[in-house]
């Protein structure tokens, strides 16, 4: 079972819980978890392709944030932020 996996185990009620309140299949919501942040909720990942189609093609400025803020996914299952 995933929640037998190292890093998950320490999530296992919270991933719980999310799936019955989003109406997900837990084992989905845990392989999701596992491929987009490997577990880890400090997870940060710069989204290049987000950035060049929102800021440089279309110019948009998202004020005083630099573009590794809000072009950049965080936590667990990678929220675009």
């Amino acid at each position: 079972m995933w929640y037998n996996h190292t890093t998950l185990c320490w999530y296992k009620e919270a991933i719980e819980q999310a799936a019955i309140a989003h109406h997900l299949d837990t084992e989905l919501l845990a392989a999701l978890i596992l491929v987009e942040s490997a577990g880890k909720p400090s997870a940060f990942r710069f989204e290049p392709v987000f950035y060049r189609r929102y800021h440089i093609a279309k110019h948009l400025v998202f004020g005083k944030y630099a573009p590794e803020r809000w072009a950049s996914s965080y936590g667990l299952v990678q929220i675009l932020g």
